[in-house]
């Protein structure tokens, strides 16, 4: 890499060469997999509503 200054003046010289390097890319998101199952309950539904809505929340253990 060099760098030079241009205006209206004119240009200067290039600055010596320059060694620069990119930052790795992020590593790929590590695989998950997950199974779900659950039966039906009509006494549930007649609790809850016709609406019902499930959260997971996971943690990682490594950090």
């Amino acid at each position: 890499l060099q760098i030079q200054a241009v205006n209206e003046i004119g240009a200067s010289p290039f600055c010596p060469p320059l060694l620069a390097r990119t930052r790795p890319l992020p590593p790929v998101p590590p695989r998950l997999d997950l199974k779900l199952k659950w039966g039906d309950s009509s006494n549930a539904k007649s609790l809850l509503g016709e609406e019902m809505v499930y959260n997971l929340q996971m943690e990682d253990k490594n950090r």
